[in-house]
């Protein structure tokens, strides 16, 4: 059995799993995020849950999905995403030691639910493989040859940080000076201009966007609102939708450009909704046009959910000690 980890920064989820994904036990807590947090108390409170589980199962490693930008060779996590405490923290070590000496392998989230598609999801026979997460923010992977690539600095799919079109030289110190503030409320994040991937497509983007158009605050906006809005055909919604779906689109058509993967995967909490998917689709399709090149243009939607992360930490931590597993090359 495996001890799977999705450390989030409202909630961990964890579970027992077999060498199949197949999930035995599961559960969550909420994550330790507040002021004066610290990797140590983060630490203890998995350790914790760990001795628990471990009283009715024997455990071969433990498979770790987080945000950040990870080393997985050295279990380091940098930036850390929405848990800043765990910039520069060796967290395979310190959870190794927590756990009893067992081996354990770090990833970044969005790079697991790449795995997880690549592996038993929307993904499998493909070698080369894009992938998108809407959330609060954009998460990214690229896989070649059914790995995930980091890069040189482990940066490779960090699609948030895309720069727009619209960001001329003279805005450079302006951009600079926003990222350098402490951190922003929501509003703040996309009140400001849009210079970046995340301010204009990620879900909170999109919600904001609405609320604009509609004249409301952002927290009166979500994903469900947005589609209701949608059924009772307000014009101004459909609208911001349909740029939406055109510009998330155009980024695929730019990607299938420079890499040109076996397929794009759509992920994150509004993808459950069919339309978003089959959206974008609609002027992927019309886009094809443009050139040969973008004839085998595939855009899928990810099959695994709120499991995704779990899965593709286990796949992870197999690939990396394949004894454990009966993965074929």
């Amino acid at each position: 059995m495996y001890f799977a980890l999705d450390i989030g920064g409202t909630f961990v989820k964890y579970a027992v799993m077999d060498g199949e994904a197949g999930i035995i036990e599961k559960g969550k807590f909420p994550t330790p995020n507040g002021p004066g947090c610290t990797a140590g108390e983060l630490t203890d409170r998995i350790g914790d849950v760990f001795d628990k589980c471990r009283e009715h199962h024997d455990f071969a490693g433990v498979a770790v999905s987080l945000p950040g930008m990870i080393d997985v060779e050295n279990g380091i996590v940098y930036e850390g995403g929405a848990l800043t405490y765990m910039d520069g923290v060796p967290f395979g070590r310190l959870l190794s030691e927590r756990c009893g000496g067992l081996p354990v392998v770090l990833e970044n989230d969005a790079k697991c639910a790449a795995l997880a598609e690549i592996w038993k999801g929307n993904a499998v026979g493909a070698r080369s493989a894009v992938l998108f997460i809407f959330g609060t923010g954009i998460g990214g992977a690229v896989v070649l040859d059914g790995k995930v690539v980091h890069g040189k600095n482990l940066s490779a799919g960090e699609f948030s940080y895309l720069l727009l079109q619209n960001l001329q030289r003279e805005d450079i110190p302006e951009m600079l000076s926003m990222w350098r503030q402490p951190p922003l409320s929501m509003d703040e994040q996309f009140e400001g201009p849009a210079f970046h991937l995340t301010s204009r497509l990620s879900a909170a983007g999109i919600c904001y966007r609405v609320a604009k158009r509609k004249g409301l605050a952002f927290a009166e906006v979500d994903g469900h609102r947005i589609y209701r809005w949608v059924d009772k055909g307000d014009r101004d919604v459909i609208e911001v939708l349909e740029d939406v779906y055109f510009e998330i689109a155009r980024e695929c058509c730019n990607l299938q450009f420079i890499f040109d993967p076996d397929v794009i995967l759509i992920g994150g909490g509004i993808s459950a909704e069919p339309r978003f998917v089959e959206g974008i689709q609609r002027y992927a399709k019309e886009l094809q046009g443009f050139t040969r090149a973008l004839r085998g243009l595939d855009i899928r939607v990810c099959k695994f959910k709120n499991d995704a992360n779990l899965v593709g930490a286990l796949r992870n931590f197999l690939t990396l000690y394949p004894w454990h597993s009966n993965l074929e090359d």
